[in-house]
C-alpha cells in the first residue's frame, strides 16, 4: 500500500493565493494524502476557500494563533501519515511532486528527509529563478543553506525524534527545523522542481528580510550550545558563527543595511580562514554588482543567470 503523505497548510488572510495551494495538494497523482489546513482567524475569505474543499480535507480549523510556527505546530500534531510536510497559503506543488517524494523514500529507507528545488515564481505565478541546493548534514551546518521550504518533505519519526518547530522564530523557523533534521537524519536530494515560492509585496522573505539576520546568528549559538543533540555534525563553534554571519550579511545587504552587512563580513573573515576565500571571492563581488546595478536590475541579471543552469 502506497504511504499516507499528510500535508498541513498554515494560512492567515491570503485568500487570493489559498485556492491555487489546496487544489495544487489535491489535484496531487498520489492517492493518499491527508490534507490539514490550520488557518490564523482569516478575514478576507480565506475561510470560504477552505469550506469550498472542506470534503476532502482531513481536518481544518481557523481561530487566532501565535504566529506562523504555531498554525505549523497545531497541524502536525494532527498528523498521522508515515511522510508529512508543509506548505505556505501562498507557495503550491507542480503535479506529480508528491510521487517523486514517495518514491524517493522507499529507494532511500534510511533517509530521514527528501527534498527537491523550488522555483520563485511572481505574484501571478511566472517563473523567475529556482534553487540548486544540494548539501549534506556538515555542509548544512557549514554553509547554512537552507533547503527550498515548500519542496523538503520528511518521515513522521523526525518529528518523533526533534520535536516540532521552535515558536520563537518567527522568520528562519523552518532553517532552524531543517537544521535540527539534517543533523539528525539523513537527507536525499532531488534535481526535480517539486514547488513554487511566491514572490509578493507580503511575503517575508520580500517585507522584511532583515528579520532573518538575527534569528540565523540564534541558529548558530544554539547548535554551538547543545552539540549532542545535532549528532551529525561536527560541531566547530567558531566556524558555526562565521558561516552564520556570512549569511545575515546578505540578509541584511539586501535590505539595504550596508554597514552592518560590512561588519558582519568582516567578523566572519577573523573568526576563522574558512570563509575568507569566499567572502573574497563571491559575498563581496555579488554585492558591488548589487550596489552599481540596483535591487531590480540585480534580480533581473542573477534570474537570468539561473535560467542557464542545467
Amino acid at each position: 500500500m502506497k504511504p499516507l503523505v499528510s500535508v498541513v497548510v498554515p494560512s492567515f488572510n491570503q485568500a487570493s493565493f489559498l485556492e491555487q495551494t489546496l487544489r495544487s495538494i489535491l489535484e496531487q497523482d498520489h492517492g493518499r494524502l491527508e490534507v490539514i489546513v490550520v488557518d490564523g482567524g482569516s478575514t478576507d475569505g480565506s475561510v470560504d476557500v477552505i469550506r469550498r474543499h472542506a470534503a476532502k480535507l482531513a481536518y481544518w480549523v481557523s481561530e487566532k494563533d501565535s504566529g506562523q510556527s504555531d498554525a505549523i505546530n497545531k497541524g502536525f500534531r494532527k498528523v498521522t501519515g508515515e511522510i508529512v510536510a508543509f506548505l505556505n497559503s501562498d507557495d503550491f506543488y507542480y503535479p506529480g511532486a508528491i510521487t517523486k517524494v514517495v518514491n524517493a523514500f522507499q529507494r532511500e529507507p534510511s533517509a530521514g528527509v527528501v527534498y527537491g528545488q523550488a522555483r520563485w515564481v511572481s505574484i501571478d505565478g511566472a517563473p523567475v529563478s529556482q534553487t540548486h541546493v544540494h548539501v549534506d548534514s556538515q555542509q548544512m551546518l557549514d554553509r547554512f543553506q537552507g533547503l527550498p521550504q515548500p519542496a523538503t518533505f520528511l518521515r513522521r519519526d523526525v518529528l518523533d525524534r526533534i520535536g516540532l518547530l521552535d515558536p520563537s522564530f518567527h522568520f528562519a523557523l523552518d532553517g532552524e527545523f531543517f537544521i535540527r533534521a539534517l543533523g539528525n537524519f539523513a537527507a536525499v536530494a532531488l534535481d526535480d522542481v517539486l514547488a513554487a515560492m511566491r514572490l509578493h509585496p507580503s511575503a517575508k522573505s520580500v517585507s522584511a528580510g532583515t528579520g532573518f539576520a538575527p534569528e540565523v546568528l540564534r541558529i548558530a549559538e544554539k547548535v554551538i550550545a547543545t552539540p549532542d543533540a545535532y549528532p551529525r555534525y561536527q560541531v566547530d563553534p567558531a566556524a558555526a558563527r562565521a558561516g552564520a554571519r556570512v549569511v545575515a550579511a546578505r540578509f541584511l545587504f539586501m535590505g539595504g543595511r550596508y554597514t552592518e552587512s560590512a561588519r558582519f563580513l568582516w567578523e566572519a573573515a577573523r573568526m576563522t580562514p574558512r570563509y575568507r576565500r569566499q567572502i573574497a571571492l563571491s559575498e563581496l563581488p555579488r554585492f558591488a554588482a548589487r550596489a552599481m546595478l540596483g535591487r531590480n536590475r540585480y534580480d533581473q541579471a542573477s534570474a537570468f543567470v539561473s535560467r542557464l543552469k542545467p
